[in-house]
């Protein structure tokens, strides 16, 4: 978590209210990827030295699993290279052993699926270590077994990517949502002088109905139509030139934004993935 000894105020952050304060922050148990002070852990510019997953893989396809494993839930996750932090991602054979896949379970009521990708020292992985990482891209496919209806308050269906993700109320996701739309936002937990004010989400491009995922055509999905049944690879690249950071977002091999959104919130965090209200087939998981 992002610990600011000096106030991020500004008169739109006044503005919220305590309720309001409470409504955009986790409830319940909260999850810091950075316990205590982040400067504790290491940090570097990118992944080139601490690779990830850790044995000289380039990512993880999940063929070197047993059919049935499970690789992380919200209580353990016995492969350190992932922190799964709500769900259950195992690996599943399909046509025994022809295809080798994760699937993701996101548990009732919240119907929420979240890891986070750990890069440790490649040298002694049994002995990992959360490090900050500055540049990073993370990429991943995603099909759509079972949708689930959206719960009152909670988050649309779809698969969402991290990028320099600190705690769950500070990282940069993209999104891609069942019915369509696509987002690229941050959450930020203000805070004054050591009190939290709240954690609104800013999107940096796109709204919740206001972008429409771009075709290989160049075309965007119409209004009212779903994405299309089938695997889909996100992609989020994230890497800071002079202080600023240059964000796209590709879906399919398509950019959704039509070039870079910049922003200078995060200087550092890991990656991960995320889904929403659908329990999912997971494979080519990628982070560099």
């Amino acid at each position: 978590m992002l610990k600011r000894a000096t106030s991020l105020l500004t008169a739109a952050a006044i503005a919220l209210s305590s309720a309001q304060a409470k409504a955009q922050c986790a409830t319940g148990s909260f999850f810091d990827y950075y316990p205590s002070w982040d400067t504790n852990y290491p940090y570097s510019a990118n992944l080139s030295t601490y690779p990830w997953p850790h044995d000289g893989r380039t990512f993880e396809d999940f063929e070197m699993y047993s059919d049935g494993t499970v690789i992380g839930d919200s209580s353990s996750s016995p492969y350190w290279w992932f922190k799964v932090t709500s769900g259950v991602l195992k690996s599943k054979w399909i046509y025994s052993p022809l295809y080798k896949r994760a699937f993701a379970t996101a548990p009732a009521p919240n119907r929420s699926f979240r890891t986070l990708l750990r890069a440790g020292g490649k040298n002694n992985p049994g002995h990992y270590r959360e490090r900050r990482f500055g540049d990073q891209t993370i990429e991943v496919k995603f099909y759509a077994q079972t949708w689930y209806s959206q719960v009152s308050g909670g988050a649309l269906p779809g698969f969402v990517l991290f990028s320099r993700y600190n705690s769950e109320d500070d990282f940069y996701a993209a999104g891609l949502r069942k019915n369509g739309d696509i987002v690229l936002e941050k959450q930020i937990h203000l805070w004054d002088n050591g009190l939290a004010l709240g954690c609104p989400y800013t999107q940096l491009q796109g709204t919740g109905g206001g972008s429409r995922l771009k075709l290989p055509n160049g075309t965007r999905l119409p209004a009212g139509q779903d994405i299309a049944s089938g695997w889909h690879t996100l992609k989020l690249t994230d890497f800071t030139i002079f202080g600023v950071n240059y964000l796209h977002f590709y879906v399919d091999g398509v950019d959704q934004f039509d070039g870079s959104v910049t922003d200078s919130t995060f200087t550092y965090g890991t990656g991960g993935f995320r889904t929403d209200f659908v329990d999912s087939w997971v494979d080519d998981v990628h982070m560099y």
